[in-house]
């Protein structure tokens, strides 16, 4: 069975000079691949799950070139310097800590959060600034925490890591070491757990937990996956015996090898956007869905789990979003709807009018009409109607789509 991997990290633009933090809601919406998390001044970067470590780290390496450019971009509309700005991974700082969390495509298990807890929170702590780490852990509530962990439709998501963007090496170092373990899991191979003080481990006491080390090696030597990964890995075991952190503060794309001219930043991202029109930011599967050509009444959609496509949730709140950015875009003459089917797999269609961008009407039963001119209004701005999502996601693909043009 191959075990997709998946990710959401976090990052901050900070200016240069005083560490001031650019709230990210400045230049990024909350929905999209690139995008704002619940905090304001965090940024989130949400890429498609794949196969394995590399491939992910390859997909998170592009919309860290999106990032790049829409940072650019704002910047200079405003006449400002990029120079002047660093976006940065770890743990963030002050009362802004960013994470990294991991997303598995199978089930968890308490054996199997245990040892991501003994073989790769434990090790990822030796790179990690102590002063940050502690004050993230401190305050970062359930995360940050030993064995927390959220489950989710694809699997599970684990929450424990700082933000392990700070440079491309340690990225795929972490997503090797990550799925490692979980093919160990799954093969019910795992080492044996490590019985360390967690109290070291939240204080970022890396003297103290030093002597533990020698078992967490020996145990990613015993996994059948190490050969495989050993290369990627082994950046971790070499930068902890130079006693080096891994610089939370200098600016991770300038260590991810990123191409420098505008243009090129932008091909890069659409890279990812264009090999796929359909994705899912978790670990479920991703396909093409093909947008229905017939026009037919609400009450006669029949939706089959295992066979179709979900539709955008009209009850989203990005779909406002949406239909101002295409307001923007098309003129007040403009109507927008944005059309799916709600928590109760009813077909709910959201309308906007370009006269009144802030009025909203949502009804359940839409006469044939008018679901026919959701597919024809849909179609006119040049995204496909249809997407694999859960109910409560906006259309991010949508998001993505706009913005990659230019809308926004």
């Amino acid at each position: 069975m191959a075990i997709t991997i998946g990710s959401d990290p976090e990052f901050l633009v900070t200016l240069r000079d005083t560490n001031d933090v650019l709230g990210a809601r400045e230049f990024l919406s909350y929905g999209g691949e690139i995008g704002c998390d619940g905090h304001a001044t965090t940024g989130e970067l949400r890429p498609p799950c794949a196969e394995t470590p590399i491939a992910h780290t390859d997909i998170i390496s592009r919309s860290l070139a999106g990032l790049e450019h829409k940072l650019r971009h704002h910047l200079r509309e405003r006449g400002l310097s990029r120079e002047n700005y660093t976006i940065i991974g770890g743990s963030g700082f002050n009362t802004n800590p960013v994470g990294g969390h991991i997303h598995f495509g199978m089930e968890s298990s308490s054996d199997f959060v245990r040892a991501l807890d003994c073989y790769l929170a434990l090790p990822i702590m030796f790179l990690e600034d102590v002063e940050r780490s502690s004050y993230r852990r401190r305050r970062g509530g359930a995360y940050g925490k030993l064995g927390a962990y959220e489950r989710k439709r694809y699997g599970f998501e684990y929450r424990p890591l700082p933000s392990w963007l700070t440079a491309r090496r340690f990225t795929a170092a972490s997503l090797c070491i990550a799925h490692m373990i979980a093919d160990a899991a799954y093969k019910d191979v795992l080492p044996p757990p490590i019985d360390f003080p967690s109290d070291s481990f939240y204080a970022c006491d890396k003297g103290a937990l030093y002597p533990f080390l020698d078992r967490v090696y020996a145990g990613w030597r015993s996994m059948p996956r190490w050969a495989e990964y050993s290369t990627y890995i082994s950046v971790i075991p070499q930068e902890i015996k130079l006693k080096r952190d891994w610089k939370e503060n200098w600016d991770l794309i300038r260590r991810w090898d990123l191409p420098t001219s505008d243009d090129d930043l932008l091909r890069m991202w659409q890279d990812n956007v264009n090999s796929r029109r359909v994705k899912d930011t978790g670990c479920g599967p991703v396909a093409d869905a093909e947008v229905p050509e017939q026009d037919f009444p609400v009450d006669e959609v029949v939706y089959n789990p295992s066979e179709d496509d979900l539709l955008y949730n009209g009850n989203d709140t990005g779909c406002r979003e949406i239909a101002r950015i295409v307001f923007r875009r098309l003129g007040t003459n403009a109507d927008v709807y944005i059309y799916g089917l709600n928590a109760n797999r009813e077909v709910s269609i959201a309308y906007y009018s370009g006269a009144l961008p802030e009025n909203v009407r949502q009804n359940y039963t839409y006469t044939r009409r008018a679901f026919g001119a959701a597919l024809n209004h849909t179609r006119a701005i040049g995204f496909s109607p249809v997407m694999r999502s859960e109910p409560g996601r906006c259309a991010q693909i949508a998001i993505d789509y706009i913005e990659m043009n230019g809308w926004g």
